[in-house]
């Protein structure tokens, strides 16, 4: 009886793992936290406290690193680029940095919006104490235990800093938060304190938590998501051989489908699908796994059709869980439209307006007659003769010969030519130099190429201007752009 019992035991074990059913592993893009979608060029500035070089150094690399469909979401201005262009100001990035210090330095560096912050906590400590173990004695028996004590060490590390992004423009704050994190580690026996992680390296690890919320609060990314697909219908059996042929077959064609779905050959699954749904009917579990197809495909909203089929079918607590996972989806699949910076196609106009000719008032649609294409393009109208009302009254008849008829007209009036006003013409603009050594580039970045050096004092002639850059021309003749805050207009 004994043995029958173990039998049915491991033979339930073996259905259940076998009724297991696959699970599909997908990569979602997720929104930002925060949408900040209308700023592409950013500097990381500077973080005070213990311990800010390095977290600026982090975030900036985190920021170059960040991708979103194989393409940097934002264009970080690098620690090179800040240094040169910053020196050119002789404005040195030291000290306390306020809302307005730091957007007077975004405009410098030509960027939309600047990172700067504090770190608020930047710690590693360790500590060793002696723990009680119960050591078995072997040999003996019965078996007997001693009392042991054991050195243990532990480490751990802690970072928490809080960043600020400022739009340069408005000086305003868009966004200000708090991140933390936390790393330990442990190790046990005689000079436990030595294999434990270097302190540096327990830093970075706990520093690199708060950074990844930082980015994922700012940056759309990627999460792992995995769904499970149904491996047979809702109404089989736990036990096979209480099956109908019917639902036989359906579960065979269900697995059958199940198996191009676990490669990703999506399309050809959902053809399977459809053919299994010609067995029995309609099924929630086909249509659910259609769902899950559709959703690893992209295409959510068929997936939500499938996934609502499911649901209406059987209102079981998975094609719940998915209805309300592909809704977040589709708000999610909004915001990123948003965020990605995707321009919305404009609706195409109506055709009765588009295809209405212009002279039409009100566009009430009307036979075009051939007159319509001369008022679009009319040539020369041809002379009309004046209405009889409208005839001036003939001038009388002259009784001198032609030559003394025409001494006896008055003179022609010839007609007032009124005077052009005067072109006065402006003085040129003139700029003198602020800093003691300005570079004049070639091109309106700080990217382009040194065309000279001028010293504080040097008069230069404006010629345009193109946002924060001032078209120049040198007394040499020479013509360059110069940063407008390194130039003021000479009185």
């Amino acid at each position: 009886m004994r043995y029958l019992s173990v039998i049915l035991i491991k033979s339930l074990i073996c259905m259940f793992l076998m009724s297991c059913a696959p699970q599909i592993r997908t990569m979602v893009l997720k929104p930002a936290g925060i949408d900040l979608h209308g700023y592409t060029r950013v500097a990381v500035l500077k973080f005070d406290g213990q311990g800010g070089r390095e977290i600026r150094d982090w975030v900036e690399s985190a920021l170059n690193n960040a991708r979103v469909e194989q393409k940097p979401y934002f264009k970080v201005v690098n620690r090179s680029q800040m240094q040169q262009i910053l020196g050119e100001q002789a404005f040195a990035a030291t000290g306390a940095i306020d809302e307005s210090t730091a957007a007077k330095m975004g405009k410098l560096l030509g960027v939309e919006a600047v990172i700067v912050g504090s770190v608020n906590g930047w710690e590693a400590s360790e500590e060793r104490h002696m723990e009680e173990r119960q050591q078995a004695i072997y040999g003996t028996k019965p078996l007997r235990y001693r009392t042991v004590y054991v050195e243990v060490a532990t480490r751990k590390a802690y970072v928490s800093f809080t960043s600020n992004f400022i739009d340069v423009s408005s000086g305003e704050m868009m966004a200000s938060e708090t991140f933390e994190g936390e790393k330990s580690a442990k190790a046990e026996g005689a000079g436990s304190i030595g294999r434990l992680p270097p302190r540096a390296k327990m830093i970075k690890e706990a520093a690199d938590i708060p950074i990844d919320k930082f980015i994922k609060k700012i940056v759309p990314h990627y999460v792992a998501q995995a769904v499970e697909l149904r491996d047979k219908s809702d109404e089989s059996s736990l036990l096979s051989f209480r099956e109908s042929p019917q639902d036989k077959a359906l579960n065979e064609c269900i697995k059958r489908s199940n198996e191009y779905a676990k490669a990703s050959q999506w399309d050809k699954s959902i053809e399977e699908w459809q053919k299994c749904l010609k067995i029995k009917g309609d099924s929630a579990a086909v249509y659910y796994n259609i769902g899950v197809a559709y959703e690893s495909k992209g295409d959510l909203v068929r997936a939500k059709e499938n996934y609502q089929k499911a649901q209406d079918l059987k209102p079981d607590e998975l094609y719940i869980k998915a209805n309300s996972r592909i809704d977040q989806r589709l708000e999610d699949q909004r915001k990123l439209q948003v965020q990605l910076r995707k321009p919305v196609k404009p609706a195409a106009p109506a055709k009765a307006v588009a295809d209405a000719p212009k002279a039409a008032p009100l566009q009430v649609p009307v036979v075009t007659p051939p007159r319509q294409e001369v008022i679009a393009a009319p040539p020369k109208p041809e002379p009309v003769a004046p209405s009889p009302k409208e005839e001036a009254p003939a001038p009388p008849r002259s009784i001198l010969p032609p030559k003394e008829a025409q001494a006896a007209l008055p003179p022609p009036v010839e007609p007032k030519v009124e005077p052009k006003p005067a072109i006065i013409e402006k003085p040129p603009v003139t700029f003198l130099i602020t800093t003691s050594a300005c570079n004049v580039r070639s091109e309106p970045n700080v990217e382009s190429q040194v065309v000279t050096t001028l010293k504080k004092g040097v008069k230069v002639e404006k010629l345009d201007q193109m946002g924060n850059w001032c078209n120049v021309k040198l007394h040499s003749g020479k013509i360059g752009w110069i940063h407008k805050d390194l130039v003021k207009e000479a009185e």
